[in-house]
């Protein structure tokens, strides 16, 4: 005996019509109907309501039905990977959430911070508009400049002496910009990524900065030239980021 004979017999027992049993399980009476003339079967939820509704034991209720257990077993199957997906989907939207508040409380502190310190709002042009993202540090002949303006990225700082530029995130991140309209004396235009000693790091050229040894030995001539200005602004940059960053 199918389920839809079971469910049929339990229904005539109770005296019951296809349209009481269909309100009671808030069904439509062609689905009941169709459940006990074998068209097609209940759901899962359903079929422990129905279980629960006619006090059948659920495993009465599927033991002849090889055809049902095959389709519940797929079900709860695909229940159990939904919840799954449900979970990491979840703990991927927490984890978003929490990184994107950290990011927000450290922006805050540095804001905080930078006032604090003395830095100035960047005037952006000549009528001057200003913006509370961009701040700006003037001591002697050294500028300093961090841009707030985009989180994700997380704070970073460029430096300009004279005619020497770098930018530096942290210890790991520096990078010398060198460019012959900051320094006529150049002989290339070119980034390099160096480490906190000025000691070229394992990928000092980005991919798409074609260089050739001779391009090697100018861009090396030339922070030789400059080790000591370049120590010195790299020393004192990654000092007031400190200070910017500090709790």
């Amino acid at each position: 005996m199918n389920i839809g004979e079971k469910i049929k017999e339990e229904r005539l027992k109770r005296e019951w019509t296809q349209e009481y049993l269909s309100t009671l399980l808030n069904v439509s009476r062609p689905t009941v109907s169709s459940w006990e003339v074998g068209r097609n079967y209940p759901d899962l939820e359903t079929i422990i309501l129905i279980s629960d509704l006619l006090e059948i034991p659920l495993d009465n209720l599927l033991r002849e039905d090889t055809e049902i257990v095959k389709d519940v077993t797929k079900e709860m199957k695909r229940n159990k990977y939904y919840r799954l997906i449900l979970k990491i989907s979840a703990a991927i939207v927490l984890v978003f959430l929490l990184f994107n508040l950290v990011l927000k409380v450290n922006q805050q502190r540095y804001l905080s911070n930078l006032k604090e310190l003395g830095w100035q709002i960047l005037q952006i042009d000549k009528i001057n508009q200003t913006t509370d993202k961009q701040f700006e540090l003037i001591e002697g002949d050294t500028d300093y400049y961090v841009n707030l303006a985009s989180p994700r990225i997380g704070l970073k700082m460029i430096t300009r002496k004279d005619n020497l530029v770098i930018e530096v995130k942290n210890e790991s991140h520096i990078e010398l910009i060198i460019s012959k309209d900051n320094d006529p004396t150049a002989n290339e235009n070119i980034n390099v990524k160096v480490r906190k000693n000025l000691i070229l790091s394992d990928k000092p050229f980005d991919n798409f900065q074609l260089t050739s040894e001779q391009t090697n030995d100018s861009v090396l001539d030339y922070i030789s030239k400059n080790k000591k200005e370049y120590q010195e602004m790299i020393d004192n940059t990654l000092l007031k980021l400190n200070e910017i960053k500090k709790s």
